[in-house]
């Protein structure tokens, strides 16, 4: 309203007013002339943009669209432009926000009588899952006569333990469309043997994980023992049985469909090598090696074998193993010496 010889850029309502001075032989002339310098406009436009499950938003964006004027880079920066993540639920943390799209509001700080007219347009913000450590191992046991399960995989995020997880188990592999065909409980083995156990873990805002372990059952180690026995000389090989130990609860050489056989042998043999004893070998003492077979499927154990001995002692002499040989008639006067001849008859 005041006049003023400065030329106005700011957007508003003016009015130019010119005067011309009068002379001898003019009036003063004053003439107004009403005109607008309009707003420039601009839309300030959020950028789409996504962010992992368990992180706060940030380095969100927007562009700057001049629809109608002239708005400089120092313009832009004077409106104050900002993007914020507003979910409805304001109690949600914004570092805790489920898997989803979220609105991004822009927010312009500027004078709504500013020389530029602002239009907004927010986008979108999109939480992707987070990704899950799983952490599982094959388990190993040895045949106890129970039953055994694998240990069940160690779900983390982020270096903590996840206890909201669930984990699908079955002998079939899984994956995301068949994994409710799976059990909750992992799959079991009892006798000697293995198998691979597919797992499929599933967390709500975490990306589903899978994986395999083999489940292992090992025979248990039964000793086989020969027990001690002995012979005299010139007789055949004898033995006096074996004893186990490990066998568990009622488990015993029958159940399991174990055959012992025997192989004899002198104390620098082995079972399968070396001098074998035989009948009329030398009084002392040899080895008994046990030789174990087992039915076909029983394999819950494993046998090992340890030799016992076997004592050749000395046969006790008898009358009628030998016999005295005198001629018949005897014998006639010589003049020497007569001996009878001494014959063994038997061993």
């Amino acid at each position: 309203n005041t006049p003023s010889q400065t030329v106005p850029s700011d957007a508003g309502e003016y009015v130019l007013v010119a005067t011309v001075e009068g002379t001898g032989s003019y009036n003063v002339l004053t003439e107004e002339v009403p005109f607008t310098i309009g707003r420039a406009k601009a839309i300030v436009s959020a950028n789409d943009s996504s962010g992992v499950y368990g992180t706060t938003p940030s380095g969100l964006t927007a562009d700057v669209t001049v629809i109608r004027g002239k708005v400089t880079d120092e313009d832009k920066a004077a409106l104050g432009i900002s993007v914020s993540v507003v979910p409805q639920d304001a109690t949600l943390e914004l570092d805790k926000l489920p898997v989803g799209v979220y609105p991004a509001k822009v927010t312009v700080t500027a004078s709504s009588d500013s020389n530029i007219e602002v239009e907004t347009v927010d986008g979108t913000y999109r939480v992707t899952p987070a990704q899950l450590t799983v952490t599982a191992s094959d388990t190993p046991y040895v045949y106890d006569g129970t039953a055994h399960s694998i240990t069940a995989p160690v779900v983390k995020a982020g270096g903590a333990e996840l206890s909201l997880a669930v984990i699908y188990y079955s002998t079939s592999e899984l994956n995301s469309t068949n994994y409710g065909s799976g059990s909750l409980t992992p799959p079991t083995i009892t006798n000697a043997g293995s198998t691979r156990v597919y797992y499929y873990v599933k967390a709500e805002n975490y990306e589903d994980n899978k994986g395999s372990v083999t489940l292992s059952v090992t025979p248990k180690e039964v000793t086989v023992t020969a027990k001690p026995a002995e012979v005299t000389f010139g007789s055949d090989a004898a033995n006096q049985g074996v004893t186990f130990e490990g066998f568990i609860g009622n488990d015993s050489d029958e159940s399991e469909g174990v055959t012992v056989g025997y192989v004899y042998k002198t104390n620098d043999s082995t079972a399968s090598s070396g001098t074998a004893y035989a009948k009329g070998s030398k009084v002392g003492t040899y080895k008994i090696f046990p030789v174990i077979s087992t039915e076909e499927g029983k394999n819950n154990y494993s046998y090992t074998p340890v030799a016992g001995t076997l004592t050749v002692s000395k046969k006790a002499l008898s009358e009628d193993m030998f016999e005295l040989i005198i001629p018949e008639g005897g014998y006639t006067y010589s003049g020497n010496g007569y001996e009878p001849f001494v014959r063994k008859t038997t061993v």
